[in-house]
């Protein structure tokens, strides 16, 4: 389009493809959600800013991340309004303290642009949670929590873009699992490639109840709020039809569902049923290898928001948040050098992906959020009684870098550039100890006391037995102990099973009893025929 002074600029690209119309019904469901009637607004100043907040969030809610320096300059020049570097900007101005104004949101009680940031909670770590339920506090979660709480209010629903490994499915569930119980029940459903209409169909169908002749709603007179993982993930049929998205443009636009299968009542009236108090949040990847592109028609009747990488700060935020949590009870000296990890991660993680992209060949060197994840994972099991030197906290993180990235490694030229961006940030950050740090073999496990007296895993003995914890076992010749122990074990069971423990074999068991002793720890092992 035309810009005020008269260039033109070519539409911005979008996480999803949107009509003009779904960003007009976004942007006056946004109005709507914010200007209440319990609220009286009525300053034409601050109506004014509501409502770029809102164009921000509704028009723009959509774009590429690239795209939004391009988009923010537009308003501004549109708004013609005084561009405000103060840390607190008022009505009648707006901030330019910040990048862009997608990094402030107005709130209507102060009457003032308000960072983002602001609203950040710090993290408080709950004894005994699982990794996979961790949530740290960010500035994209405390967005996009937001909008998904406005939305709520009027009962839109919303759709989540977004690459693997941002957030969206925790940030989502994590709502989720907010609302109050008496008031709201939610499902959650996640999408395949083999997810048919009708199994989706019998999912909803599940959870609602007859109210009446032909509506169905939720038991208890509560809201149901079903929740799609995946969701462009269906299969194309030969017409090019993802046959549950088509399911669901039918149940969202009209409101209800036709009776199929075995329920379908031939020539006895009216197979329809409409279904009451529902509302639909979706979350998806970018189209792209098994993900298809959905219908922009079913896509229209979402608010839409892309939700893009996080930045270095967040990031920076959410793994020294963990660390710094998991290291208090841990000596001064040690939690200094844990502070250093989370730095020289992302520095790795940045040089990885830069220095090892995905080939024809290569095609798995696929690196993301996930994969930072399972290095923290596998960093949060440190105890003080095994950990006792900063070289120590810095080996078992040596070690995890190794273990999630490098096994995924198939040259011997990868692995070593691997090795060698490894040894150059322990040297600039653990220069004394850097020796110690990247002396071989890494062969870290909990597997000291199996099968002896003191193994709290075998049946029956959990009450008694000492915790298995994760440590640096140093020696081949320690870890062929403990597995001969476990083999010999086995075979006063079971069916004599004769294996050989020669080196490589016991490093192959190291890496999968790590992940295996994992919640939720899944391995793919890919190799030649005859290597074992």
């Amino acid at each position: 389009g035309l810009l005020p002074n008269g260039d033109y600029t070519p539409r911005p690209a979008t996480i999803v493809a949107c009509t003009d119309l779904n960003y007009a019904m976004q942007l006056c469901a946004m109005l709507e959600a914010i200007l209440t009637e319990d609220k009286s607004i009525n300053d034409p100043n601050q109506l004014e800013c509501i409502v770029i907040f809102c164009i921000y969030w509704s028009i723009g809610a959509a774009l590429l991340f690239s795209a939004r320096e391009a988009f923010d300059k537009l308003v501004k020049e549109v708004s013609t309004l005084p561009i405000s570097s103060s840390k607190s900007v008022s009505v009648g101005s707006l901030p330019g303290s910040m990048p862009t104004v997608f990094d402030f949101y107005f709130n209507e009680e102060l009457s003032r642009w308000v960072p983002w940031i602001e609203e950040v909670k710090e993290y408080e770590q709950v004894p005994g949670q699982a990794f996979s339920n961790i949530m740290v506090p960010t500035v994209d979660t405390v967005i996009y929590t937001y909008h998904l709480n406005w939305n709520m209010q009027i009962f839109r629903p919303v759709l989540y873009s977004g690459d693997v490994g941002t957030a969206k499915t925790v940030t989502i569930a994590n709502f989720l699992k907010k609302l109050p119980a008496e008031k709201y029940t939610y499902l959650g459903i996640n999408f395949s490639s083999r997810t048919t209409s009708l199994a989706l169909q019998r999912n909803i169908e599940g959870t609602v109840e007859k109210r009446t002749k032909d509506t169905y709603g939720p038991a208890g007179g509560r809201k149901l709020v079903v929740f799609f993982d995946d969701m462009n993930m269906p299969k194309m049929d030969a017409y090019g039809t993802q046959q549950p998205i088509a399911l669901l443009k039918l149940l969202l636009g009209r409101g209800g569902l036709y009776e199929r299968g075995d329920n379908f009542k031939s020539g006895e009236g009216s197979n329809w049923k409409n279904i009451r108090d529902t509302g639909y949040v979706g979350a998806m990847g970018p189209p792209g290898g098994a993900r298809s592109v959905i219908d922009p028609r079913f896509s229209s009747m979402f608010s839409v928001f892309n939700i893009p990488f996080p930045s270095t700060q967040s990031l920076t935020t959410i793994f020294s948040s963990m660390m710094k949590k998991h290291m208090e009870g841990f000596q001064g000296p040690l939690q200094q050098a844990a502070m250093k990890l989370t730095d020289m991660t992302l520095t790795l993680y940045t040089k990885v992906i830069a220095a090892l992209p995905p080939t024809p060949s290569k095609f798995h060197y696929l690196f993301n959020l996930r994969d930072l994840g399972r290095i923290y994972q596998g960093l949060l099991q440190i105890t003080p009684d095994k950990f006792d030197s900063p070289g120590s906290v810095c080996r078992v993180w040596r070690n995890e870098c190794m273990r999630v990235i490098c096994d995924r490694l198939i040259t011997d030229d990868d692995r070593d550039l691997l090795s060698n961006i490894i040894a150059e940030l322990v040297k600039a950050e653990f220069g004394s100890e850097s020796a110690m740090v990247l002396a071989d073999p890494l062969l870290f496990g909990d597997f000291r006391t199996i099968c002896t007296d003191d193994d709290n895993e075998e049946e029956g003995s959990q009450e008694f037995g000492a915790p298995r914890l994760y440590e640096d076992m140093q020696t081949y010749e320690e870890v062929n102990v403990c597995f001969e122990r476990g083999l010999k074990a086995y075979n006063e069971q079971n069916k004599v099973m004769n294996l050989v423990l020669f080196e490589n074999a016991l490093e192959h068991l190291v890496r999968l009893e790590r992940v295996l002793q994992m919640p939720r720890g899944n391995l793919l092992l890919v190799g030649v025929g005859g290597s074992g």
